[in-house]
């Protein structure tokens, strides 16, 4: 089953551009030519690729406008490491993985920065199902949204000539498609200098949908696979927090996991850039092993942060999970500088968590919730 992720949209049609957005580079270097009777001209901003050949200029040349390498899926994991450096350096290759179908999919965007100078921009993305012509009204209300409840990320360039990355990841839980049609995703991305401009309603002309898709340096499309949820069996369920303080501060995730059975994989994962370090830790579930068994992560989060938390579970072939489900706790780490309102409340992290990993931390618990598997 394939999917159709698609189109990073950056301005309107070739017709109504700005003629600064294309010409003479910042280099001073004159970049006009002539292909098969008209103009080439270079994008001079943040452009996406149709395919790896793509360079940004206009008229596009590209043949397939549907397996643009900047739009990255990236399955049900977020990258692990610095994922901007990752797909800064592999800009000469396509590295996108399946979607999982009825899974918590993340979606990384890349370009490349030809403005002159340094240049900021914000990337949206939306989803819809498939379809021969897919006008305005099919995707406008489909807004993706990241693990901040955003529906944008950040792209940032230093200078001129450089591959920009989102600063976050966009998460998805795709609809299963009906009668085996596939789905696109679509985003716009803009900058101080060209917003990204939704077409207001839909395309009146064959001449307007194409100039709009097919010669937009920013409007790329890329069809992926959809896959079945793979086995072993495995559950994944997200959990909104938030940083209510104006400093950055300390928060505890936790969960018991001795219920569950030995060989199932529990992960806590965060794709939201901010958290110090990253929200991203597993823990295998042993066979005999100690009762509570904790998993823990403790993170410092921005001042006024929200989020979501991601929690997966893989089980082994043959095993089922508690009816009960587990518990996921939520609590502040206080410090000697808190204020005493917040202090009273405090005990050390050992008292709610024996035999944890969390010896000198005190903690208020703020929430938690019982999430169940079924």
């Amino acid at each position: 089953m394939a999917v159709c992720v698609a189109m990073i949209v950056a301005s309107v049609a070739l017709a109504r551009r700005p003629p600064s957005r294309f010409g003479t580079e910042a280099q001073g270097v004159n970049c006009r030519g002539r292909r098969r009777g008209v103009d080439v001209a270079q994008y001079l901003d943040i452009y996406m690729r149709d395919d790896l050949a793509d360079t940004g200029q206009v008229p596009n040349t590209a043949r397939a406008y549907w397996i643009s390498p900047d739009i990255i899926p990236w399955g049900e994991s977020i990258y692990q490491g610095d994922w901007k450096q990752f797909f800064t350096s592999n800009w000469s290759q396509d590295v996108g993985k399946a979607i999982l179908e009825g899974r918590t999919n993340y979606l990384y965007v890349r370009g490349y920065n030809k403005f002159a100078g340094a240049q900021t921009g914000r990337i949206q993305v939306y989803w819809a199902y498939s379809s021969l012509l897919l006008q305005t009204s099919q995707w406008i209300n489909n807004a993706i949204y990241t693990a901040n409840s955003l529906p944008t990320t950040a792209v940032a360039a230093s200078a001129t000539n450089q591959v920009v990355v989102g600063a976050d990841a966009f998460q998805w839980t795709p609809p299963k498609p009906p009668g085996g049609a596939h789905l696109c995703l679509l985003a716009l991305v803009g900058t101080q200098q060209h917003p990204p401009p939704v077409p207001q309603g839909n395309f009146a002309s064959s001449a307007a949908y194409a100039n709009w898709l097919l010669d937009d340096p920013s409007a790329v499309q890329r069809n992926v696979t959809l896959v079945n949820n793979p086995p072993p069996p495995s559950w994944q369920q997200s959990q909104l927090f938030a940083n209510l303080d104006e400093e950055p501060e300390e928060y505890l995730f936790q969960a018991d996991i001795s219920s569950l059975p030995a060989g199932t994989v529990v992960t806590f994962s965060c794709s939201a850039s901010g958290p110090t370090p990253p929200i991203n830790a597993s823990k295998t579930v042993p066979q005999g092993g100690p009762s509570p068994n904790w998993l823990s992560v403790v993170s410092q989060l921005p001042a006024e942060f929200t989020s979501s938390l991601v929690l997966t579970l893989q089980v082994p072939q043959g095993k089922t999970v508690p009816p009960q489900g587990i518990a996921v706790d939520y609590g502040r780490v206080t410090q000697s500088r808190d204020s005493e309102d917040l202090r009273r409340w405090s005990r050390p992290a050992t008292e709610f968590y024996p035999g944890a990993d969390l010896a000198g931390l005190e903690v208020v618990i703020l929430g938690s919730c019982i999430v169940r598997f079924t």
